[in-house]
């Protein structure tokens, strides 16, 4: 799963992974829900380094759920910063 943020949204990211995975697992090309987190990982930007290097130094992968609400905690505490 190949997946790009640009300039969009996160909520908009969050939401074209999610339809992304979902079409993939209805046809079993999902191979986990982990996949779906280390692709939204991957497909953040430079702008979210810091926050994919501690995510994925992390003893597990958050769940889609959990790495949502780490994204918007992370924008929220860094607004002024460029993200794209």
């Amino acid at each position: 799963m190949d997946m790009q943020k640009g300039s969009q949204p996160i909520d908009a990211y969050l939401r074209q992974a999610k339809s992304l995975a979902d079409s993939l697992a209805a046809i079993n090309e999902l191979d986990s829900p982990k996949e779906l987190v280390i692709a939204v990982l991957w497909g953040l930007g430079p702008g979210y380094k810091m926050l994919v290097t501690t995510v994925l130094n992390f003893p597990s992968l958050p769940d889609f759920a959990d790495l949502h609400t780490c994204l918007l905690a992370f924008i929220a505490q860094a607004p002024r910063i460029s993200l794209n």
